[in-house]
């Protein structure tokens, strides 16, 4: 399974961004100090396993006032299947997910 595509909509300081396609078999992410590495790291891992719920640190990456926070991820399967992964702060603490393949 790889990332093909990451699209940010609302997630800390970035916003309306589209990263990709990423290459194969390797893509490295370089970047200065407070670049946003970090935050697209955090932006990965919260599309897939949802966002942080009560007062952690983590929850430092939602957007204030009406922004929709949150983006998707496209993945390429093994067999070549693409899914997009998408996922939006919403009602549930974790935020609402949907899978299209």
């Amino acid at each position: 399974m790889n990332i093909e595509q990451i699209r940010i909509d609302n997630f800390g300081s970035i916003s309306n961004r589209t990263i990709g396609p990423l290459q194969r078999p390797l893509t490295v992410i370089q970047g200065s100090n407070e670049a946003g590495k970090t935050t697209l790291l955090a932006f990965i891992r919260h599309i897939l396993f949802g966002f942080p719920t009560g007062r952690t640190n983590e929850n430092r990456y939602r957007m204030d006032g009406s922004e929709k926070h949150g983006g998707s991820i496209t993945i390429v399967a093994a067999n070549g299947e693409r899914y997009v992964i998408t996922r939006h702060g919403g009602r549930t603490a974790a935020g609402t997910v949907s899978i299209v393949k």
